[in-house]
Parts: C-alpha cells; sequence; structure tokens
C-alpha cells in the first residue's frame, strides 16, 4: 500500500490492537513497578513474557506446548503464580521463580483452577475452583510447600 504509515519495527511493548497480546487483561506489574508479566502467543502458544514497564523488547520465560495464562506477581517479585491448560484440558496453578528456572505445579485437582491471587505477605495465593459447584475461591498455603527448584509434577497430591 502506497502511503502506509505502518512502521515494521519489532514491537517493544505488548499491542493491546494485538488479537493474542493481552497485558492489561492477563497479566500484572511487579511490585515495584519495574516490569510487568503477560501472556501472549506470539511464539505459536501461550507462554509467559516479562518486559520492563517503561517499554522495551519482551523476554520469553515459557515455552511449554501447553496454555499459560493469567500470571500474578508474588509480593516480594520473587514468583510468578499462573494458570497452565494441560493437555488433558485441566486447569491447574503452577509456580516460576521470577528470574526463569524451574516450575512447580501448585494444584492437581480434575476440576477448573485457575486466576491466582497473590496474600500481600506472600505465604497463600488464592484462585477460582470448580471443585464444588459454583466456582468458588480457594485459598492455598505455600508454607506447606517446599518451594524449591523441581519438575514438573513431582509434587503432585499435595493440594487437592
Amino acid at each position: 500500500m502506497s502511503g502506509d504509515s505502518m512502521s515494521k519495527e519489532p514491537k517493544t511493548r505488548p499491542d493491546m490492537r494485538d488479537e493474542y497480546d493481552f497485558a492489561a487483561m492477563k497479566g500484572g506489574i511487579q511490585g515495584n513497578g519495574t516490569h510487568i508479566v503477560f501472556s501472549s502467543n506470539r511464539s505459536g502458544t501461550f507462554d509467559l513474557w516479562t518486559m520492563p514497564s517503561t517499554g522495551g523488547l519482551p523476554t520469553q520465560l515459557t515455552s511449554d506446548a501447553v496454555h499459560e495464562d493469567y500470571p500474578a506477581w508474588s509480593p516480594n517479585g520473587a514468583f510468578i503464580a499462573y494458570g497452565v491448560v494441560g493437555a488433558a484440558g485441566h486447569y491447574d496453578i503452577w509456580l516460576l521463580p521470577a528470574a526463569g528456572g524451574q516450575t512447580i505445579q501448585l494444584t492437581t485437582h480434575p476440576s477448573v483452577d485457575r486466576y491466582p491471587a497473590w496474600s500481600p505477605d506472600g505465604t497463600r495465593i488464592a484462585f477460582s475452583s470448580s471443585r464444588v459447584p459454583p466456582l468458588a475461591i480457594w485459598v492455598m498455603d505455600l508454607s506447606a510447600v517446599a518451594v524449591a527448584p523441581t519438575t514438573r509434577g513431582s509434587i503432585k497430591g499435595q493440594f487437592r
């Protein structure tokens, strides 16, 4: 198109006009306000990304074949809780060190466990669950879980 003023520069911020970048709807701002985390399918599947809140290039945190969304920073900024839709269609809550690394599966119930939110002191995570219809808010005490690097599924059964 002649006279097209659209820039072909690489994206430096999630663009709300893009159908699948939902930074405002599926993400959060780090406690100190320096970074945002969001879910995007810019890599082909919905993965977690982070970037400076002032702009810049995003950094991919996860690269799984599963759908990851609704990330929430821990109050101290060290962890990100988020939802995962696994291959069997189950929705569960997972935990990721904000700097990257091994993830920890926090829920394994066959119901829909989604939309994690941290307590102000970072010791609990509230989430929506369909365990007992209708949807209800459940609270998970993180002191019952050893938050250490692990592989997916190694603490299954801790939260049912």
